[in-house]
């Protein structure tokens, strides 16, 4: 589902798990496109829906870098599960810059299948709490070639996310056995123990449908 949002009032963009017919799915991903002079720094926030109750629980906030500074308008900025809820709502919220600058985009919030990997180096990243107080930053892109993301020496790896949308690719962090990755099933992992940089994340086999990852880091 996808909704243009303007910037100013927050605005919330909802998709259930389950529509008629199709296989219920529990796990999101979420893709920003704007301008590429945009300065906006969105702030989006996932709250999962359950059932009980009709309650909702918030999964997580990100706030986006601008392509201004990224220099990537389009990438997916969030994914994550949440097993057995009924749905997900992303609300979206940024201050307006004015002067006639670019002051929308566009959110798009997909479901998916979510695989949890590990190898004696990374370990299956179940959903964590948000650790107020912590400072957290990302690297994040769609690609369409094999592509290395460089980890800054001052940055510690918490989670290295990928979504394949062909076939072939691999992820490997740092000096890892590389990852397999399957077609539109988003793949999660995390350091056993603590992992800095510099290092490289390297995507392999990369296929011409494209492959958006998520590098979070925290300092």
């Amino acid at each position: 589902m996808a909704q243009k949002v303007r910037a100013g009032a927050p605005q919330t963009v909802e998709l259930h798990a389950a529509e008629a017919g199709q296989k219920k799915l529990n796990s999101f991903a979420v893709a920003i496109t704007e301008n590429q002079a945009s300065t906006i720094a969105w702030e989006v926030r996932v709250e999962a829906l359950l059932y009980e109750r009709a309650a909702t629980r918030e999964l997580g906030r990100v706030t986006v870098v601008p392509p201004s500074v990224s220099r990537v308008p389009s990438r997916i900025v969030a994914m994550g599960c949440c097993p057995g809820c009924r749905g997900f709502r992303v609300t979206v919220s940024g201050a307006d810059p004015g002067s006639g600058a670019p002051n929308e985009c566009l959110v798009e919030i997909g479901l998916c299948e979510y695989l949890l990997e590990g190898d004696p180096g990374l370990v299956a990243n179940e959903p964590h709490a948000v650790r107020h107080g912590d400072r957290y930053s990302y690297l994040a892109a769609n690609i369409v070639a094999d592509t290395n993301v460089q980890v800054p020496s001052n940055q510690r790896i918490l989670t290295v996310s990928a979504l394949s949308l062909g076939v072939g690719a691999t992820m490997a962090v740092g000096t890892n056995p590389a990852i397999n990755l399957e077609r539109d099933v988003a793949v999660q992992v995390a350091p056993n123990g603590n992992l800095r940089g510099p290092l490289t994340v390297a995507f392999a086999g990369v296929p011409v449908q494209g492959l958006d990852y998520i590098v979070e880091l925290g300092t």
